[in-house]
């Protein structure tokens, strides 16, 4: 069986030459040739076509065809002679699909015709049916509309000069079908945990680990109830419990958790912090960047890059949304003094706020106090406000809105001594009471204990 050395390796710029798919013969004396496409580089976009013939033959208005409006004479595709001697080969440079395409060599532009003497050779790879079969396997140019060349770089004719068809061509640099298991999303504040199959086959995790550390880690079939078996392009959820604030999270496919074999140690993030466990080993393994990065910005954290990309680069994690949360901190109910803290996470100036204790009882927060009444998050400022020591019920307001129950307007709200203070009904309509019939005793001081989003007696 002949085997042929591609020669000519030489660019070439590629021109269109009509869009005609029914073009007129241009020479009306079709000389029978033998013509080949003896390989294809669909990575580098070469095509090598080679004379097995016994004599001489020009190719140069010989045309190479993708398909319908698809083509390229072959002497604008070349940069050297297109006179081939017999065992002779030329490269064209000509633009083809990578993963699947169906090439064929023309002797005229006639490229409706299943003539074997125009439509002289043809070629399919990634997948059956492309463009132009029909016509080749009518030509006898190829064996089968559903049969092709696996996908891979490059495709080599392996045949005799009259053998056409799949089988005789080989797949060069044809991937292997793989898993390749990733740590697709950490949502670090529901500890649950997404893997991701971005390999070419489906692979079962069920004996992978999760890893934080040593002594910290669990098999993935015992972090969900659902099956571990994840085919190309999906993902599965597991439930494990994270540190919210900074952790660092390996998957291993076997619970050799010292190594720093890539085929062992998958996957690693770390978030919130550098030099989280086993940041190290992932840096040694080539799946994480540098100890000192880290993934920001809050949780959930999300991969974005592709299957063969790692590190904080390809990481992002989710902002926290701006809040403005006031709330009321302390009432000192024998001092006359209430203090007004920021729960939120960006600064808020409360002067125009206010504090009331029923109709007609109100005062604007900046005519209470001397302080500043900008408050950055975690700040407070205390305000002078008379208050019945017995008992009494104190809302604030955003604005002067005092019969809102709009909980962008009346923003929080206490009461002790006694139940059914004034506003309390609107607190309770707008979330910021539990009860009208609860109140809070043991005064004279009232402190809230409780956290932003956390209203009513039970949280002072």
């Amino acid at each position: 069986m002949k085997k042929f050395i591609l020669l000519l390796l030489l660019p070439a710029f590629i021109l269109s030459c009509s869009n005609d798919d029914d073009s007129i013969v241009e020479d009306g004396n079709i000389t029978p040739s033998v013509i080949r496409i003896s390989q294809v580089d669909a990575q580098a976009d070469l095509v090598v076509l080679s004379n097995l013939g016994t004599t001489t033959t020009d190719i140069a208005d010989y045309f190479l065809c993708l398909g319908p409006g698809t083509y390229v004479r072959v002497s604008d595709a070349a940069s050297g002679s297109t006179n081939l001697a017999p065992n002779q080969s030329i490269t064209l440079s000509y633009d083809v699909n990578e993963a699947a395409d169906g090439l064929s060599i023309f002797s005229t532009n006639t490229f409706g015709s299943s003539d074997p003497n125009i439509l002289l050779d043809y070629l399919q790879w990634g997948a059956g049916n492309q463009a132009r079969v029909a016509q080749a396997v009518s030509a006898g140019r190829w064996d089968d509309a559903n049969n092709f060349v696996a996908v891979g770089t490059s495709y080599n004719f392996t045949g005799e000069a009259n053998e056409f068809g799949a089988s005789f061509y080989e797949t060069i640099g044809a991937e292997e079908p793989t898993p390749l298991v990733r740590i697709l999303q950490v949502d670090a504040s529901t500890d649950r945990v997404w893997l991701s199959n971005f390999g070419s086959t489906s692979v079962d995790v069920g004996d992978y680990f999760l890893c934080l550390g040593p002594g910290t880690y669990v098999r993935v079939s015992d972090a969900t109830n659902g099956s571990t078996t994840i085919a190309p392009g999906a993902n599965i959820m597991l439930d494990y419990d994270v540190n919210e604030a900074s952790d660092g999270l390996g998957i291993f496919s076997t619970n050799t958790f010292g190594s720093s074999d890539p085929s062992i140690l998958l996957d690693y993030v770390q978030w919130g912090a550098a030099d989280q466990a086993r940041v190290d080993q992932a840096v040694t393994a080539g799946r994480w960047d540098n100890a000192n990065n880290f993934v920001a910005n809050g949780s959930p954290y999300t991969f974005s890059g592709e299957g063969d990309e790692f590190g904080s680069t390809f990481w992002e994690g989710t902002p926290e949304p701006e809040s403005r949360v006031v709330r009321i901190a302390q009432v000192n109910a024998n001092t006359d003094q209430v203090w007004l803290a920021n729960f939120g996470n960006v600064s808020v100036d409360v002067g125009d706020y206010f504090l009331c204790l029923g109709p007609g009882t109100y005062v604007r927060v900046s005519d209470a106090t001397n302080a500043s009444t900008n408050l950055e998050p975690g700040e407070n400022v205390m305000l002078s406000y008379d208050v019945n020591e017995s008992v009494d019920g104190l809302s604030v307001f955003s604005t002067n809105t005092f019969g809102s129950s709009d909980p962008s307007i009346l923003l929080d709200y206490v009461q002790w001594g006694g139940a059914n203070q004034a506003r309390v009904n609107q607190a309770v309509t707008a979330g910021r009471w539990d009860d009208a019939n609860n109140f809070i005793n043991g005064g004279p001081t009232y402190t809230f204990n409780g956290n932003a989003d956390e209203f009513g007696s039970t949280f002072w």
